[in-house]
């Protein structure tokens, strides 16, 4: 029997936790004085680095340094945000069990955190 291996992401695949880094992003940019669209937000931005999502909408580039200064502020309120109510995605630890019991192997690959 040859090794099979499953690879997960982790933001919206292991958990649901989508609409708390949208909200996140909402209430970050609120405090600078600009509003998100939901829809814009999904469609142009969801998945972007950080420093990407932060010259969309300020409308011009963003230095590394002020990039990580607002990537710490948005990240303290994602986790505010979602640490209530943080768990699996729905079937997921079953779906886990029983590929680990079947002989998979398991992994988990989060999205680049970068702010370049």
């Amino acid at each position: 029997m040859r090794d099979i291996g499953l690879l997960f992401d982790m933001d919206g695949v292991v958990c649901h936790n989508m609409p708390a880094h949208e909200e996140a992003w909402r209430r970050f940019f609120r405090g600078h004085g600009i509003e998100i669209e939901a829809r814009d937000f999904r469609e142009k931005t969801m998945g972007m680095p950080t420093r990407e999502v932060l010259a969309y909408y300020f409308k011009r580039p963003v230095p590394p340094d002020e990039a990580h200064a607002h990537a710490v502020v948005k990240e303290e309120l994602y986790r505010k945000l979602y640490l209530p109510q943080r768990r699996a995605a729905s079937g997921l630890r079953r779906f886990l069990s029983t590929s680990r019991a079947a002989g998979c192997r398991l992994g988990l690959a989060p999205g680049p955190r970068t702010i370049t």
